[in-house]
């Protein structure tokens, strides 16, 4: 006997690993993927490496991408910079999604019976999220300084919010200004402006505060990835997209 489907709203990373977990398991599954522009970079973990490797079945999947090797921070108006370990793999979203993806056997069209809806993208019109903080986001491209170390990311507190440098290889990087625009936070910059020789308008702005659904499980639905819970960059350990993404 045939398990009733699922049907998987939304298409990026919890929605690509619902899709394969449950196909793995015999369920049936149709993905109703939402088109939306791709996070320019992510900054993912060994573990999260490891975690992917494991779920779809693959050796290394991020072999060969930009590793950043460590975190430079600077917090407080007099602080020098700190120097920590870190060890995470600069990726675009869009080129992990599209390797993912491509080994992910999903239904064509949509099923008959379907057991359970999976929001990975929207919540539910039903279940509002949970907001703590008015924090926007900021991201533009940038093209780092010939001196700036290409394995790391540069965190720092300026003016009236903060800055996240990350690079993306290639003497490339992704600025997050939260609080205030670059152009506001840069001149009061000690750290991060000395790493960048240009910088692109901004792509968008985005909310960069933490958000939870009140309810992440329903009748016959469930919740999970940005559609259930949204951290702030910093928690998170990456930069967000650089327009906004429906909460």
């Amino acid at each position: 006997m045939i398990p009733p489907a699922v049907r998987i709203e939304g298409s990026g990373l919890a929605a690509c690993c619902c899709a394969r977990l449950l196909h793995d398991a015999g369920v049936p599954v149709f993905a109703q993927r939402a088109s939306r522009p791709g996070v320019p970079v992510i900054l993912i973990p060994e573990a999260t490496n490891s975690l992917l490797a494991a779920v779809f079945r693959c050796k290394d999947p991020l072999a060969g991408q930009p590793l950043i090797r460590r975190r430079i921070v600077a917090w407080g108006p007099e602080a020098a910079p700190v120097e920590l370990p870190h060890h995470a793999y600069a990726v675009s979203e869009s080129w992990l999604l599209d390797r993912l993806w491509e080994t992910t056997p999903i239904a064509d069209s949509s099923p008959d019976t379907v057991s359970w809806t999976i929001h990975a993208a929207k919540p539910p019109p039903a279940s509002a999220p949970l907001s703590f903080g008015e924090r926007i986001a900021h991201a533009s491209a940038v093209t780092l300084s010939k001196s700036a170390p290409s394995d790391a990311c540069w965190i720092e507190s300026a003016g009236e919010g903060w800055l996240f440098l990350a690079s993306s290889g290639a003497h490339r990087a992704w600025l997050l200004s939260v609080g205030a625009e670059a152009s506001s936070l840069l001149p009061s910059s000690r750290l991060v402006a000395l790493q960048i020789e240009s910088l692109e308008p901004a792509s968008g702005s985005f909310p960069a505060h933490p958000r939870i659904l009140g309810e992440l499980i329903g009748p016959g639905w469930l919740a999970c990835g940005s559609a259930a819970m949204s951290l702030d960059p910093i928690s998170g350990q990456a930069p967000p997209p650089p327009c906004a993404r429906p909460f």
